[in-house]
This record gives structure tokens, sequence and C-alpha cells, in this order.
């Protein structure tokens, strides 16, 4: 039987999240009909800027924080902003070269706020009702603006689809982080966390008893403790299924990196996307790493760890606001996350 083609970006309606994807793919567009490039070519472009801005997000967070300045790129996000910005360097036939940049920007600040419901809890992409896009929006981007021969184009799995196989597969995901946690307490070179763990058993407040479990129970437990592997071996794709899987485990669990995500995919691309799909959801230990941002860069302001990146990036405009010069005007997305000198027309 032939593939079913997915639907063009202009045609049917959006339902859920889509939304984003529709909004991203007007972004794209508009840099398509200023430099003339290839959709397939534009999206791969932007995708790398997504994925290296991602991964230097904790770090430019700490270092706004603490002195409102950008930290060093290093070596790597160097050589990807320098190819791409002679690729899109201004040109007698492209004048709106620097719209680029700011269509690139807002496409990532898109990308950012479509991940804001997260995938635990009411209203969040943990649900059944949420369409058959639910988070992966980068992913069906990909599908319904960059796939480059329709007749041969790679169909990701739908969230709802996914999810119910999560579903299937993980039926007690935090019991067998709890069973772990024992093995790891039961060690016989970890006496502190036995120690811990028996003190907690005297404290009959179920809030008193979560903090200290928190606090003390796993940080002790964490030197023997191994955490739960999941993967998907078999063309792992923008990592929708690895999705799926975290949405089947506590929230702590998977922000706390007690179970991590692997995937594997012979399409480049495909690994990217589920690279920053992983990044957007805090799967890996990329939660931790803001975390740990966010409490080294504001002992001193006493913020609140965010619950997602738009929360995070809204924290540090705040703190910006309060150590920048020019702290009367709120900086652009662009502005903050990729400054340039004054002469020049700001770039993300």
């Amino acid at each position: 039987m032939a593939k079913r083609r997915p639907p063009q970006p202009g045609a049917g309606h959006f339902h859920g999240s889509g939304q984003y994807v529709r909004q991203i793919i007007k972004c794209l567009e508009k840099v398509n009909a200023v430099s003339g490039y290839h959709a397939y070519q534009i999206f791969d472009d932007w995708t790398q800027l997504v994925e290296a801005c991602l991964e230097a997000l904790p770090t430019h967070l700490t270092s706004v924080a603490q002195t409102g300045q950008m930290a060093e790129d290093t070596p790597e996000t160097k050589t990807v902003f320098e190819r791409l910005q002679a690729r899109y360097e201004p040109s007698p036939y492209r004048s709106n070269s620097a719209d680029v940049w700011s269509q690139f920007s807002q496409a990532l600040a898109i990308l950012l706020e479509s991940s804001e419901p997260g995938l635990w809890g009411p209203g969040s992409y943990g649900n059944f009702d949420v369409g058959y896009m639910g988070p992966d929006v980068i992913g069906h981007t990909y599908m319904l603006y960059a796939t480059p021969n329709q007749a041969l184009a790679q169909i990701f799995t739908p969230w709802n689809v996914a999810l119910l196989l999560g579903r299937l597969n993980i039926t007690s995901g935090e019991q067998q982080i709890h069973e772990r946690l024992k093995q790891a307490c039961q060690h016989p070179d970890n006496i502190l966390a036995q120690a811990t763990l028996l003190a907690g058993l005297a404290i009959d407040d179920p809030q008193e008893a979560r903090e200290w479990f928190f606090s003390r129970v796993l940080p002790a437990a964490w030197p023997t403790f191994e955490p739960l592997k999941v993967g998907d071996p078999a063309g792992c794709g923008s990592g929708v299924l690895l999705l799926a899987a975290a949405a089947c485990f506590p929230v702590w669990a998977v922000h706390l990196n007690c179970v991590t995500f692997q995937g594997i995919d012979i399409d480049p691309v495909s690994v990217r996307l589920a690279k920053i799909n992983c990044y957007l959801y805090g799967l890996n230990g990329y939660y931790l790493k803001f975390a740990e941002a966010l409490q080294s860069a504001n002992n001193a302001t006493h913020l609140k760890i965010p619950g997602s990146h738009k929360a995070a990036y809204q924290q540090a405009v705040n703190v910006y606001k309060g150590k920048s010069p020019i702290a009367a005007s709120v900086p652009t997305f662009e502005a903050l996350f990729r400054p340039q000198p004054v002469e020049k027309e700001t770039q993300i």
C-alpha cells in the first residue's frame, strides 16, 4: 500500500499545538521569500541554530543573571553561526537579509512557547485529547514544511498513538524508580543513604516527608543509584516515542534524571529533532542544568526554579533589566540571546 502523504502546510485545520506549527512555517516561508533557498535547506539551518541555542541556554542564563552579559560562545557554536551568517549575508539582490535572522529568532521563540504545557499534569500534552501533533511541534514542522520528497516523506508517529504505546508498555514507571532507589539505599557501601532513609521513617507529616525524600534521601542514594534507561533503537525519528515514554514516568523522576532516554536513527536531521525535543521537555538532565544555573545565579535575587523554558527566559529578562544600563527597555529575544554591535541589526 502506498504511503499516505502528509497534508500540505496551507491545507486543513490545525488543532492543539498545530497553531505553533503553522506560525513557525510562516516564519520559515518568509525566510524562503528573502533568501530563495529550498525549504529543506532553511529548515536544516534553523534547526542547527535551535540546537546550538538550546545547548548554550543554561550557560547564557547564568551569565546574564550574574553579569548582564552573554557568555562566550563555544567554538562549535561559533562555527555554526559563522557558517550560517555567511550563507545569509546581505547581497545586492537580498536587501532584506536582516529579516532572515528575525524570522529564525521568532520561530525559536514560538517553539519554546509551544513546550510550556509540558508532559505532566492537567492541561499538559500528557493526555489523549491534545490532538495528534501533541508536543512534537518541530517534528510536524519538518513533515509539513521541509520534506524534500512528498512521495518518500518521513511520517512520524502521531502523539496519541505514541502515548498509547507508552501507557501499554510502562505501567509501573514510578514503582520501578522506587525499587531502584531501594536497591541504592541498601548498597553496602552507602551507609549514609540507609541512615537517612531510617531517619525519614520518624516523619509523620506527608509534606515534610516529601521534602525529606527529595532533599535528603534522593541525594544520599544517588552515588549508588542506577538510572532506568528507555531506548528507541529502531529509528527514533523526532523522538516522539521518547516523549511519550517520559510522560508515563513521574515528572520528578524525569527532571532529576532518574530515568534516561536514548534513540538511534540513520537520518542526522531526525537525530537533531529528537535532541531538540529532549531539550524542550527537560529530558536527560537538561532540566537540572537550568536548576544548577539558577541556583548559582540567583542566590541574591531568590528566584524560583522555572517550570518551563519560557519562564526561565522571562526570569533572565527580569534580571537582565535590573543589571543592564538600559534597564528601561525590555530586550527582544534576539537582542538578549544574540546581541550584535550597535551599528548592525540584531540577530539571534
